[in-house]
């Protein structure tokens, strides 16, 4: 078996809550109305500084401001020096209603991620390009959606497109450049006051508390989706960038929304139920909560090795993506659900996408846990059959990987292990 290698066209129950407006720092930002109580959503297991997170770093995102601006030489070590030109701001968002993106704000998305990746290895040309482009797209109002109701297909598509392409992108490039001098606080407030009117109008996190309801969902609330996650991440960077907590906390929420609806085998329902892309998507959710623990990680905060009732649960999910990708029959038993599976409709014709959109989460995972068997999966990759298998090893030999789902290049980030 093996995996089809092409680009991809991308495409709860009651305590569960839903966002809500709140006053703090002279915006208004998404936070919870209560149905019963805030804290139901992380579980009282959790350690306190996850119930109650606080920004530690205000400013950084996926890097502290100390080591961006006192790790200099390893940085420029490691991060690419190409440059990316600004891209013109694209007002509005038209995502088909079936399956898919706005696939227009895939070159804004790249050239952001680029731009932030050479700001950080020391380019400052770059540093001004990035805050260039976002205050050009601040004062276009680019990328507001117009459409509201959140149970439209083609709403799930706009709002996936705006804060997987546009809001977290910007604002991880932006904490780099903004960090590095780059910004003035004139300019920050215009380019806060966009992300903030983008992400209150595309955010997407389910929390209505609706479930899947077949009977091999695993008790699912729809708040685990992919689209949520994506929402919730783009807040949490919101929150680490200008010190609003309530904003940060949506992703440390999500985290335990969605694991906690895992298998026993690792993997995840909403994900592994796309037909010929369900081991695509437990990559691609893998690199949603990779993103998540990284922002909580530079916050000192340790989410990684907790979970909704067992601290294994991202190990779990990350071992079944492991073992699916040298053997994609395993989720068979999940892809025959068949539910959106993209252009191929044949659920046995599995489809890995590219390195970063599914496997792009690798790097960090070994960076936080080197000697973890998954690790010593990951490094041994090349010396097993199958061309696909061998794929993992060619993503840990690349200058440079990342992908929109974990908005940022991680072997700038992180390095090789």
């Amino acid at each position: 078996m093996t995996f089809r290698n092409k680009t991809d066209t991308i495409a709860g129950d009651a305590r569960l809550f839903r966002p809500g407006p709140v006053k703090s720092q002279g915006l208004v930002i998404v936070t919870c109305l209560l149905i019963t109580a805030c804290q139901s959503v992380i579980p009282e297991h959790a350690t306190e500084a996850l119930r109650h997170p606080t920004i530690s770093r205000p400013g950084s995102v996926f890097i502290p401001v100390e080591a961006i601006r006192n790790d200099k030489d390893a940085l420029a070590a490691r991060c690419l020096r190409s440059a990316a030109a600004p891209v013109e701001p694209i007002l509005s968002v038209d995502a088909p209603s079936g399956y898919g993106l706005d696939d227009r704000y895939v070159s804004a998305s790249n050239a952001i991620i680029k731009m932030g990746t050479s700001c950080l290895g020391g380019n400052d040309q770059q540093c001004r390009s990035i805050v260039a482009m976002a205050a050009s797209w601040a004062d276009a109002d680019a990328a507001i959606i117009s459409r509201t109701k959140a149970d439209d297909s083609q709403f799930w598509n706009d709002s996936l497109t705006a804060n997987l392409y546009v809001a977290r992108p910007f604002t991880g490039a932006y904490s780099i450049a903004r960090s590095r001098g780059f910004s003035d606080n004139a300019l920050d407030i215009r380019i806060r006051g966009w992300l903030h009117r983008l992400l209150t109008q595309a955010s997407h996190m389910m929390r209505d508390g609706s479930y899947y309801r077949e009977a091999d969902m695993n008790n699912a609330p729809k708040a685990a989706h992919n689209h949520a996650a994506a929402s919730a991440a783009a807040w949490m960077a919101f929150g680490a960038q200008w010190n609003d907590a309530e904003a940060f906390r949506h992703g440390i929420e999500q985290w335990f929304i969605t694991l906690r609806t895992i298998r026993d085998d690792g993997s995840l329902p909403i994900e592994t139920r796309r037909g010929a892309r369900a081991v695509f998507y437990q990559g691609r959710i893998l690199n949603a909560l990779t993103s998540i623990a990284v922002m909580a990680d530079v916050q000192g905060l340790d989410i990684w090795s907790q979970g909704p009732e067992s601290s294994t649960a991202i190990h779990k999910a990350a071992e079944f993506m492991l073992k699916a990708v040298d053997d994609p029959s395993i989720a068979f038993p999940y892809a025959r659900a068949n539910v959106a599976p993209g252009p191929d409709k044949n659920w046995k014709n599995p489809y890995l996408g590219s390195l970063d959109g599914a496997l792009a989460w690798i790097i960090p995972y070994m960076h936080r846990f080197p000697e973890h068997a998954n690790t010593a999966a990951i490094l041994s990759a090349g010396e097993r059959n199958g061309w696909q298998t061998r794929m993992i090893k060619s993503a840990l030999n690349r200058a440079s990987m990342g992908s929109d789902w974990l908005g940022f290049d991680a072997a700038c980030r992180f390095g090789k292990l």
